[in-house]
């Protein structure tokens, strides 16, 4: 779907009619929610320090997240 007027969103490059767009796009979109609700609002809202392989763990899952967008393009309504 193309974002709302004046609004933007990230998308991969392809045909969007394709099941591997569809895949890409959803696991990109969904991986990112997932890693700002389990990650970055944990690390904003508790006090906890992280094990090391934590951490390392978290960096693995935001670096994906990161690779993949810079893959994708602005998609901006007409």
């Amino acid at each position: 779907d193309l974002p709302k007027p004046g609004n933007v969103r990230l998308h991969f490059p392809g045909e969007r009619d394709s099941d591997t767009w569809r895949s890409r796009q959803g696991g990109l979109h969904q991986m990112s929610q997932g890693a700002y609700l389990g990650i970055r609002n944990l690390a904003a809202h508790e006090d906890a320090e992280w094990l090391e392989n934590e951490a390392i763990e978290y960096l693995a899952v935001l670096s994906v997240i990161a690779r993949w967008a810079e893959q994708t393009k602005p998609a901006v309504s007409p």
